[in-house]
């Protein structure tokens, strides 16, 4: 075998990225490698069908921080310390998440009668035996 035809085959020449933006060099033995792990390859959105976005493996987990279509946990936190403390452990699309925060048991609320912070969720059961909701008539003292 001549040179030249060794050296166009050779699994140790050096070989450019076909992604667009990327200037590595690499030996070709380990260019499907590399391809496979470039930051410049093409990505579609995990997300697919739903998501359409299409952009660079790089660029995937900044758009999966504000897609309509990944799946989100709700977050809010009942944080009253007890047995039933917890986090509200629903998970939806964040296009659908905003919906549910508005009706979540486990959101912020305010006792209309303290102005103490609980969860949702034993607001009804706060007020109902909350020290503020009696008070005592300025006119006659009862």
């Amino acid at each position: 075998r001549d040179m030249a035809e060794h050296r166009s085959g050779c699994d140790h020449r050096l070989v450019k990225c076909d992604h667009p933006g990327c200037d590595r060099m690499t030996q070709a033995r380990y260019a499907a490698s590399h391809a496979r792990l470039c930051e410049n390859r093409p990505f579609a959105c995990p997300n697919r069908p739903r998501c359409e976005w299409m952009g660079t493996r790089a660029g995937v987990e900044d758009h999966l921080t504000e897609c309509l279509h990944e799946v989100i946990p709700c977050g809010f936190v009942d944080g009253f310390k007890d047995e039933c403390a917890g986090t509200c452990a629903l998970t939806l699309p964040r296009v659908q998440m905003m919906a549910h925060k508005e009706v979540c048991r486990y959101q912020s609320a305010e006792c209309k009668h303290c102005g103490e912070s609980m969860a949702l969720r034993r607001l009804g059961q706060h007020e109902a035996t909350c020290s503020a909701r009696f008070y005592e008539c300025q006119n006659c003292a009862q």
